[in-house]
């Protein structure tokens, strides 16, 4: 396993990190390879692999290097790989909200080997753990939007950085792995006729296909730009 920890600790020190290399050599572990084979369950289909695949290229293609992110693109890419390993198992047992609980189980599992630093471990697990927009977005978690805003200040707090800098790369993650899955991105976003997302130039100003989400959105939104005002 020493030449995995070597080969994998150089790739992801590299300014050029593609996302199929990154998850062809976290495949290298057998724990990992077993998690991106299983299925997601749901309308799409989606393998592990196939649903993080999609959302790191979402991210190459639409937000690299555009927003200024707590994350170097390589290591927020290295999030992504890692956002959804505990979903299959959760899913199989009927109960997805356990899916960041096992999520961060399998990654406390593997990060003695993938050697990175405690801070970029901690900043992962942070936002893996978290998902203040999708709760608050999402119907069925329905959170409201005061409890995001505590989450999201907390957070910040947490990691040491103004809440104007962590919002961009929440909402980067919520997007990337929304668009994901095809039948989301779809459902969510305003798509073009082939069914790809259609963005404003900034990440911050995406478009929300359902009006009264897109209103409740800009509320969040328009509170988080509060934050550096008080």
């Amino acid at each position: 396993m020493q030449d995995s920890r070597s080969h994998i600790l150089h790739l992801i020190e590299d300014d050029d990190l593609e996302g199929v290399k990154l998850i062809e050599s976290l495949k290298e572990y057998p724990l990992l390879r077993e998690c991106y084979a299983r299925p997601l369950g749901g309308r799409d289909n989606h393998t592990l692999e196939e649903h993080t695949l999609k959302a790191i290229l979402c991210f190459e293609s639409t937000f690299q290097g555009r927003e200024e992110l707590i994350f170097k693109p390589r290591h927020f890419k290295l999030l992504l790989a890692l956002h959804d390993l505990g979903k299959p198992q959760a899913m199989l047992e009927g109960d997805p909200d356990k899916q960041h609980e096992y999520t961060l189980k399998i990654i406390n599992e593997i990060a003695e080997d993938i050697r990175v630093s405690k801070g970029l471990w901690h900043q992962i697990i942070a936002v893996i753990d978290a998902d203040s927009i999708g709760k608050y977005l999402n119907n069925k978690h329905n959170l409201p939007i005061e409890d995001s805003l505590k989450e999201i200040e907390k957070m910040a707090a947490d990691l040491s950085v103004p809440v104007a800098i962590l919002w961009p790369t929440l909402l980067t993650y919520y997007q990337c792995d929304a668009a994901g899955y095809e039948s989301l991105r779809r459902k969510v976003f305003v798509t073009d006729e082939a069914g790809n997302a259609i963005y404003f130039k900034e990440v911050h100003g995406f478009r929300l296909k359902d009006e009264s989400e897109a209103q409740r959105f800009d509320i969040l939104r328009q509170r988080v730009k509060e934050f550096g005002k008080e």
